[in-house]
């Protein structure tokens, strides 16, 4: 699988989580692009969610999470799991 493909389904799966993701309308003014490390099993279903990069609003980051969670399961590539298993992404709530 080449690194296209790869960045391919990794902006699929941000587009799936960015439809469910009610961003807050109250947000701090500095906010960063938060980050998370994602684990998932064979079917695409979540193992594990952890923010690896805060957006330094607990707010904004929790609801990240739960639109990670709306989001799932997952459509992977069943031959390249072993590429998705553990994906670091980062979200843009402010585009």
């Amino acid at each position: 699988m080449t690194r296209q493909e790869i960045d391919r389904y990794i902006s699929r799966m941000q587009r799936k989580v960015q439809r469910h993701w009610k961003v807050p309308a109250e947000r701090p003014g500095r906010l960063r692009d938060p980050e998370v490390v994602l684990e998932l099993d064979r079917d695409g279903s979540i193992r594990s969610i952890t923010i690896s990069r805060s957006s330094g609003d607990p707010f904004m980051d929790r609801s990240l999470i739960q639109a990670i969670r709306a989001a799932a399961p997952f459509d992977l590539p069943a031959d390249h799991f072993e590429l998705f298993r553990t994906n670091r992404i980062t979200f843009h709530p402010l585009r």
